[in-house]
């Protein structure tokens, strides 16, 4: 609610994760490896948020199972303006904090996930915006 300001989002989102599911049940991979339907939950953790990331993982998987594939994301990126009003998200992810959510889908049993490698949490994934080329 804090950061979304849409305080019925978890009810909402399990909602249209439930629809989604009804219509798309299992995943199917074309022979490259490209998913040509399915489902995949993109979870982005947010710095200081390991617990609501790992409530994502595990309410996908108790309900779905390996049905859904998981994103589990580290490249939030804060803007600048960011720190005065949420300070507490104006930072990136630690490794140690990602490994926390890794760890736990791990745990838990997940298999079908998209785990990030490397430094990705200390890439800016944020373009210039700077209009060139428009």
């Amino acid at each position: 609610m804090k950061y979304s300001g849409a305080k019925d989002y978890p009810e909402w989102a399990a909602r249209s994760l439930a629809e989604m599911y009804r219509q798309c049940p299992e995943s199917v991979f074309s022979e490259d490896g490209l998913m040509k339907w399915g489902i995949i939950v993109r979870n982005l953790l947010l710095p200081g948020h390991v617990r609501n990331s790992k409530k994502v993982v595990e309410y996908v998987w108790t309900n779905y199972g390996d049905s859904v594939w998981l994103s589990l994301m580290n490249q939030y990126t804060p803007f600048d303006r960011i720190r005065d009003r949420y300070p507490e998200i104006s930072r990136k992810v630690t490794r140690r904090e990602y490994d926390a959510l890794i760890d736990y889908a791990l745990e838990l049993g997940v298999e079908n996930a998209f785990i990030q490698e490397g430094g990705t949490a200390e890439e800016s994934f944020i373009p210039s915006f700077d209009g060139e080329g428009v």
